[in-house]
C-alpha cells in the first residue's frame, strides 16, 4: 500500500509517495509557502487559497504518477488558525504561529495572552495539570480572543481551524473542518487526556465555542477523495501536527528516544507516557518550560521550544554578511559554508577554559516575549568568529536542553521521563546540514543522536498516520519500525 503525504510548513509546503511493502519514498515535491505583507506590524499571515492551490497541484501530480493511493496524511504547522464560512471556504488570511496580537496591551496593564491567564487561572479547578494555562502569544484561541475582542472576527463565519484542517476539507469537498487532538491542544486552553477544551475559560472570554470544529479521534479520517486519475475512494486523515507527525517519522522505539528537531525555530520532545502510568499525571508540572501536547494511543508529548533555533544561526550569518556590505561588498553569497570552514580551522585553538557564551532567546519563549539573549564571557583571546559561532551553536543546543527535567541534569528523578531515553532522533535542516550542530548537541544531551534516512521527517510521519488509519499498520510501533537511520546496516 502506497500513502501520500504533505507537510504544511511555514516556509515550505512538501508532498511525498511512501511505499509500506518495499519501505522506499517514491517521490518528494516541494514548493515555497509564503507570507502576505500586513499593515499590523504583529501580524504573521498567510493565504490559505494559496496554500491549497499549492497541494492540489502537488495531489494531481502524484496520483497521475503513483496511483492507487490508499491513504492521505497531513501534517501542519500548529497553533495558527483561519476563519471559514459554511461552506469551508475562507473567509479569512492564515494567522501562524508567529502572530503577535497576544503579547499587545488589553485591559488593566495587561496583554490579551495575559488576560485570558488570568481567567484560566480562576476557573482552574486543581484536577488537570494538562490544560496550558500557561497560553501564549500565537496559540489560536488567544489570536482569536484578540479578533474577538478588536471586532474583526469577519462576518459569517461559521467555525475556526488550522492549515491543516483547511486543506484536508477541501481536498474531501465538505464545508466543515475536523480537527485532531494534536492540532486542538495546539490553539490553547485543551485538556488532551479529556479531549476537550476548557469551556469554562473561553466562554468566561466572551469566546463561541460554537466555532469549534468537531474532534476527530486517533486514526479517524476528515473524509475521502473519490475517482482521482482512476483511484477508487481514499481516505483523507484528519490532518495531526507537525511536532507529533515528525516525531512518529523519526522516532524509532519511542519510548527510549527523544527528537532534536532544528528548523526555524527549535524543539525537543520526548514520549511522557499514558495518562495513569508512573510519572503520567505529575510531569510536567506547571512550573516545566515542557509543555504536554497529546500524542496518540493515549500517549502524550513533552515538548519544548526554542522560538529562534535555526533562525538564531540565520541571524549570525546575515550579520557576517552585513559586515561584508558594510566593507563594500554588496552582493555577498550566503556564507554558511565560510562558518563551518572557520571552526573546521578553529577545532584545535578554541580554549575551554575560556569560551564564549551566547544566550540565543533572541525573541523571548512561547511564556514570556521578553528576555533576550546576550553574548558574554568576551576576552582578547576568544573575540573571534570563530568562536562566535561556535558560541551560537552551543547556545541553540543550551536553550533546548535547559528545558528538560532535572533528572537527566543531574539529580535522579522517578517521574523524569528523560531517565529511560537512550539516543536522540535529529531532524531539520539546521541538524542534517551542520555536522558541527549535530556534535555540540550530542556532547550537550550526552546521548547519541541518530539522523533519519528519509528527509522531511513530519511528511514521512504523515504518511505512516494515513497508514495506520487505512489499516495497513496495527499502530505506531509497528508503523515506525519502517525508519532507518543513517549509518545503519541495512
Amino acid at each position: 500500500m502506497k500513502a501520500l503525504a504533505f507537510d504544511i510548513g511555514t516556509t515550505k509546503i512538501c508532498s511525498l509517495v511512501f511505499d509500506a511493502e518495499n519501505g522506499r519514498t517514491l517521490e518528494v515535491l516541494h514548493g515555497a509557502n509564503t507570507f502576505v505583507p500586513s499593515v499590523r506590524p504583529w501580524e504573521r499571515i498567510q493565504d490559505p487559497e494559496a496554500v491549497f492551490r499549492i497541494v492540489e497541484g502537488m495531489y494531481l501530480t502524484m496520483m497521475k504518477k503513483h496511483a492507487p493511493i490508499g491513504g492521505i496524511g497531513i501534517s501542519c504547522q500548529m497553533h495558527g488558525i483561519l476563519y471559514v464560512d459554511s461552506e469551508g471556504r475562507a473567509l479569512s488570511p492564515f494567522y501562524t504561529w508567529q502572530d503577535g496580537s497576544g503579547a499587545l496591551p488589553f485591559r488593566d496593564g495587561k496583554t490579551y495572552t495575559e488576560y485570558l491567564s488570568g481567567l484560566a487561572a480562576k476557573t482552574f479547578r486543581g484536577n488537570s495539570p494538562a490544560v496550558p494555562y500557561t497560553p501564549a502569544a500565537g496559540y489560536g484561541l488567544v489570536t482569536h480572543f484578540y479578533h474577538r475582542s478588536a471586532g474583526t472576527v469577519p462576518a459569517g463565519t461559521s467555525k475556526l481551524c488550522t492549515i491543516g484542517d483547511y486543506i484536508a476539507m477541501r481536498l474531501c469537498g465538505a464545508a466543515r473542518p475536523v480537527m485532531h487532538a494534536t492540532n486542538a491542544c495546539a490553539l490553547g486552553f485543551f485538556d488532551p487526556r479529556s479531549s476537550c477544551f476548557d469551556i469554562e475559560t473561553l466562554e468566561a472570554a466572551g469566546i463561541d465555542t460554537a466555532l469549534l470544529p468537531r474532534a476527530a479521534g486517533d486514526f479517524a479520517p476528515a473524509g475521502e477523495i473519490r475517482g482521482t486519475c482512476g483511484n477508487g475512494s481514499v481516505p483523507v486523515a484528519a490532518a495531526v501536527g507537525d511536532n507529533q507527525a515528525g516525531f512518529l517519522g523519526s522516532v524509532r522505539g519511542a519510548d527510549k528516544g527523544a527528537l532534536v528537531n532544528m528548523g526555524t525555530g527549535g524543539q525537543i520532545s520526548l514520549i511522557g507516557g499514558t495518562d495513569g502510568n508512573s510519572g503520567g499525571e505529575k510531569y510536567p508540572d506547571e512550573q516545566s518550560p515542557l509543555e504536554r501536547r497529546p500524542y496518540f494511543e493515549g500517549k502524550f508529548l513533552c515538548s519544548g521550544a526554542s522560538l529562534c533555533g535555526g533562525k538564531a544561526y540565520a541571524m549570525l550569518e546575515e550579520f557576517f554578511r552585513a559586515v561584508l556590505r558594510m566593507a563594500g561588498v554588496p552582493n555577498a553569497v550566503p556564507l554558511y559554508g565560510a562558518m563551518e570552514d572557520a571552526l573546521r580551522k578553529d577545532e584545535d585553538t578554541q580554549s575551554p577554559e575560556e569560551p564564549l557564551l551566547v544566550n540565543t532567546m533572541f525573541e523571548g519563549s512561547r511564556r514570556d516575549p521578553l528576555p533576550r539573549g546576550w553574548i558574554k564571557n568576551i576576552s582578547s583571546a576568544n573575540f573571534t568568529p570563530a568562536a562566535l559561532i561556535r558560541g551560537f551553536l552551543e547556545g541553540m543546543a543550551e536553550e533546548l536542553y535547559g528545558m528538560l527535567p532535572e533528572g537527566r541534569r543531574g539529580e535522579a528523578s522517578a517521574a523524569s521521563p528523560m531517565e529511560k531515553i537512550t539516543f536522540l532522533a535529529g531532524s531539520g535542516n539546521g541538524i542534517r546540514r551542520n555536522a558541527f550542530l549535530r556534535r555540540v548537541i550530542e556532547k550537550k544531551f550526552a546521548l547519541p543522536l541518530m539522523i533519519p534516512l528519509h528527509e522531511e521527517e513530519a511528511a514521512f510521519g504523515a504518511a505512516l498516520y494515513a497508514l495506520i488509519c487505512a489499516g495497513r499498520f496495527r499502530g505506531t510501533a509497528e508503523a515506525a519500525r519502517l525508519i532507518r537511520y543513517q549509518g545503519e546496516t541495512p
